[in-house]
């Protein structure tokens, strides 16, 4: 991506044809499921688009018309999103917390004509209000048949939907093809509803170039996002524009392979995935280290002590390669070689010049996105910033709850979302 002179020229579906016509076979995004991890390529990516956006087409979506989907992370999600678009119409987006008063104002303010629902709870949310919705006339349940419905209201499920499209007539004329050609880019693509903390949830509507336009801003942010594979996982909700426009249109203009998984799976698929980028909201991340420090018997404001364990000699020989954990968890690489000639901060004193050994294996570390520790040899004393501390600054930050630990600017899995990124 030509950063300086980026201009789109291409929709969301029409990117996603383009990479199902180059990459077929690459896989597009990934979704973690009773611990296993289904990938799914370019080529399915497009066919699951193709179907849905038939299936609405036989329900009577049209350009134009508004669909609110009301869902965790999941790959629907983005089907559905990518399936809207491709009809010519606009994603609405609702919170899977919302309340059914919540739910009958987007719907009524966004002049909904299809709901898409994931699990019973969603469906009978919907269904408690259906009947004030005044444009809606269809509601499509993802796990489970929607519940008894106004007599004006189709209720289907997802399997249905994506059955009615592959039997279109269109399917053997590809006419997704000329649809998605109909569309352009100033054409409305999603609308993102505020939380309404501060009155009634007020819709803020993004066409297809100032959505490519954001992940122009996140890929200038990223460069490497551009030249090579990186991978994230998605668990937080896809109604908020950050999550949205990070792991659904992102995708389509860079090599970010995204994860999706419920919120309560997030750790498990961590540890699996091992992502190389994390959207981590500050809260989430305070309410896991809280639950970790009391897990651990600490109160608040404690400090936390290093354990370290010696798990070998370097490859010369010289110098022991050491294990540190906190709040029992340790990362599941080497960290560094502990040695007297190696620098540390311990109280007021170093021990020892930095080396170009060390140096190499704080890049190495930071490219495996693990701890970097170094309380010199024998040491279990906390290691404290200092001024003229030889970590790099722009790589490694301390983690306040627990000195002595230098977390990689890049959240690591097995780390479990402790410490600064």
């Amino acid at each position: 991506m030509d950063l300086m002179n980026f201009e789109p020229i291409r929709t969301h579906p029409q990117l996603l044809l383009d990479r199902a016509r180059s990459e077929p076979n690459i896989v597009a995004l990934r979704h973690w499921r009773d611990g296993v991890v289904h990938a799914i390529t370019w080529r399915t990516y497009r066919d699951r688009v193709r179907e849905i956006a038939l299936g609405l087409v036989e329900h009577g979506v049209r350009h134009g018309d508004r669909v609110a989907v009301m869902s965790s992370a999941r790959p629907e999600w983005a089907f559905a999103a990518l399936a809207v678009q491709s009809v010519g119409g606009v994603v609405v987006g609702v919170y899977p917390t919302n309340s059914p008063a919540e739910i009958e104002q987007i719907l009524a303010h966004s002049e909904a004509v299809a709901f898409m629902g994931e699990t019973t709870t969603e469906l009978n949310k919907v269904a408690e209000i259906a009947a004030r919705a005044p444009k809606l006339r269809l509601v499509v349940g993802m796990d489970t048949a929607p519940p008894a419905l106004p007599e004006a209201i189709t209720g289907t499920t997802w399997e249905e939907l994506r059955t009615e499209g592959a039997r279109h007539p269109s399917v053997v004329s590809d006419c997704l093809v000329e649809m998605v050609a109909a569309t352009t880019l100033d054409d409305p693509a999603v609308v993102f509803y505020t939380s309404g903390s501060t009155g009634a949830p007020k819709g803020v509507t993004h066409s297809h170039r100032t959505l490519q336009h954001s992940v122009q801003t996140v890929v200038g942010l990223y460069p490497e996002l551009d030249s090579r594979e990186h991978d994230i996982v998605g668990f937080l909700p896809l109604a908020h524009v950050a999550p949205a426009l990070l792991l659904i249109f992102t995708p389509l203009l860079s090599r970010l392979v995204v994860t999706y998984c419920r919120i309560e799976d997030y750790e498990d698929a961590l540890r699996t995935v091992r992502p190389t980028a994390l959207l981590w909201p500050p809260l989430l991340r305070e309410g896991r280290r809280r639950a970790d420090r009391t897990s651990a018997g600490l109160a608040p404001g404690a400090p936390v002590r290093l354990q370290r364990r010696d798990v070998g000699r370097s490859p010369n020989g010289r110098a022991p390669l050491v294990q540190w954990s906190a709040l029992g968890i340790a990362a599941d690489r080497i960290h560094h070689c502990a040695s007297p000639r190696l620098p540390a901060v311990a109280g007021k004193r170093r021990i020892g010049p930095p080396s170009r050994r060390f140096h190499r294996l704080c890049r190495d570390a930071r490219e495996r996105h693990c701890v970097v520790a170094d309380l010199g040899a024998g040491s279990t004393r906390k290691l404290r910033p200092h001024r003229n501390s030889w970590l790099p600054r722009r790589s490694f930050r301390p983690d306040v709850s627990s000195p002595g630990i230098y977390w990689s600017r890049i959240l690591g899995p097995t780390l479990r979302g402790r410490g600064r990124t």
